[in-house]
């Protein structure tokens, strides 16, 4: 993971203590994930919720919008029914939506004074 981290010139946030010396890897000394994300954030200053939901939570490529009617047979009827806007990730192909999952999200930002 490491060696895929350098060639494509990312961090690599790692709890493996062989990994603590690396220089582009960021040990985490916390196992709770919200303390992890306050150490990230102390590390790396910035705002979690700006560019928030903008990437693929799979490939961390930037999402394209998509419209309604191209992503009909892929989405639930019900989210489909539901939802006016819908993003798309170019590299794999995932869809996704606003619904509760950001919303949830934000209420723990929030609650963690974020």
């Amino acid at each position: 993971m490491l060696r895929q981290a350098r060639a494509e010139g990312r961090i690599m946030l790692t709890r493996d203590k062989r990994l603590r010396t690396a220089s582009d890897a960021l040990y985490l000394v916390n196992s709770l994930f919200r303390d992890q994300l306050r150490e990230v954030l102390a590390h790396f200053p910035f705002d979690p919720r700006r560019g928030a939901f903008t990437r693929c939570s799979h490939c961390n490529e930037p999402l394209s919008e998509a419209g309604r009617d191209t992503v009909v047979r892929r989405v639930p009827p019900f989210v489909y029914a539901s939802q006016e806007r819908f993003s798309r990730c170019p590299r794999c192909g995932r869809i996704y939506w606003g619904a509760t999952h950001p919303e949830r999200i934000r209420r723990e930002l929030d609650a963690m004074g974020l």
